[in-house]
């Protein structure tokens, strides 16, 4: 009777240990949950488990993607035509001009060898453009000095005329010549002697 009981205790558990044999090989989805805990499912592991979490799958474990092929546009300094192009912004925190911001439009379809090929004739330009510009702020720069330089040097001879002793006649209304009086005379030379001041500061 003791050997019987036996016998059928053992069955009883290899019975149980085939049943979750058999329950396992129906299912379909082994995977180790986020607090380390084997899960065993006929249906697919939430898409919130890491494909290296997933142990037994439908046609083996899945491998995980292979990154994605670069596609023309991809690279964030180029891209892709219909996307967003780049801020409002220069680099220096300046709003773009126009032309600016056209150009950004026009890099947007290209590719990165003609973007790059865009960029060279860009800066080519804008160094031209820069030479152009202080090329002619240095002309206004020496014609200003010139001027300065002449005015100055009308002013000190015009002041030496009236500290001199000698008479100075100016046009009367009639076109008559008419002798400078003392008063104007001092008028003009005290006139004379601020443009001089200022030839000093400069």
């Amino acid at each position: 009777m003791n050997n019987y009981s036996g016998l059928r205790g053992l069955h009883l558990v290899l019975g149980g240990a085939l049943m979750v044999a058999a329950g396992i090989a129906q299912a379909q989805y082994v995977w180790v949950n986020e607090k380390g805990v084997r899960q065993i499912s006929d249906k697919a592991p939430p898409a919130s488990v890491p494909v290296k979490n997933i142990l037994r799958a439908p046609g083996g474990v899945p491998l995980e993607a292979p990154p994605a092929k670069a596609q023309p546009g991809a690279d964030p300094q180029f891209p892709a035509a219909g996307s967003v192009v780049g801020p409002a912004l220069d680099k220096d925190g300046k709003p773009k001009s126009a032309a600016e911001l056209a150009a950004d439009a026009a890099r947007a379809n290209m590719t990165p060898d003609q973007a790059r090929l865009a960029d060279r004739e860009a800066d080519y330009k804008k160094r031209k453009l820069e030479a152009a510009e202080k090329e002619a702020k240095d002309k206004a720069e020496r014609l200003q000095k010139e001027n300065r330089k002449a005015s100055c040097d009308s002013a000190k001879q015009y002041k030496a005329t009236l500290d001199s002793n000698q008479a100075v006649t100016t046009v009367g209304p009639n076109g008559e010549a008419v002798y400078m009086e003392e008063a104007q005379r001092k008028k003009l030379g005290d006139q004379a002697q601020r443009v001089l001041n200022e030839c000093k500061k400069g």
